[in-house]
């Protein structure tokens, strides 16, 4: 995403998160990713919701192009 001064100029969402986790390799969809929009650069957390009550938290990091 573009940035200026440790501010986006989008919202990095849910949405963003599975699409850059399906890019790696996992199929993950966006309604499995809890995740608050944020427009600010750096490390942030993320649940990622499985069938059966599993869930996984990751650590998404978010950089400026």
């Amino acid at each position: 995403m573009k940035a200026e001064k440790g501010k986006l100029f989008g919202s990095v969402t849910a949405k963003d998160i599975a699409v850059s986790l399906k890019k790696e390799g996992f199929d993950i969809s966006e309604k499995s990713v809890e995740f608050k929009p944020t427009k600010e650069l750096g490390e942030k957390e993320s649940t990622i919701m499985f069938e059966f009550g599993i869930t996984a938290r990751i650590s998404v990091s978010i950089k400026a192009e």
